[in-house]
């Protein structure tokens, strides 16, 4: 059987943390206008998709979580700079083909299962320079 197990949000649009459990069988997210249940979807599209990896980055702030901006903007600095994070543990049969490619993904978990994960973060690997720029940029917003 191969089926989405969770899926784990963190930081993105309304949800500020949370992990949504799902059955094996059958789904049916119900709730209010505004509870959540297209930006599950949503989630579940960008992580499988990997949308937005290559896109134009102006529109990612509409992606980000309210409460992540408003901190950022209260305090703007490389530490307070939003993220994104969706991972989905999936149920997967390690016998059939190309299973190996999900295994061990989700970085979440301690123990090692099946996974995908979307991540949307500043780039600690920069150099010096561009920190000591971005650190200038701040002071100026």
């Amino acid at each position: 059987m191969r089926y989405i197990k969770s899926l784990y949000i963190k930081g993105f649009k309304k949800f500020d943390e949370i992990t949504v459990h799902f059955n094996e069988h059958m789904n049916i997210l119900v709730g209010e206008n505004e509870a959540g249940k297209s930006t599950i979807l949503e989630a579940i599209k960008i992580v499988l998709n990997q949308m937005y990896k290559n896109a134009d980055k102006s529109i990612l702030k509409d992606l980000f979580n309210k409460t992540q901006m408003d901190i950022f903007n209260g305090n703007p600095s490389l530490e307070t700079l939003p993220k994104i994070e969706i991972e989905l543990d999936l149920e997967l049969d390690p016998t059939e083909k190309n299973t190996e490619y999900f295994f061990g993904e989700n970085s979440r978990n301690a123990k090692a299962i099946f996974g995908i994960k979307f991540e949307c973060s500043f780039n600690e690997d920069i150099d010096t320079k561009m920190t000591q720029s971005s650190e200038v940029m701040f002071q100026y917003i």
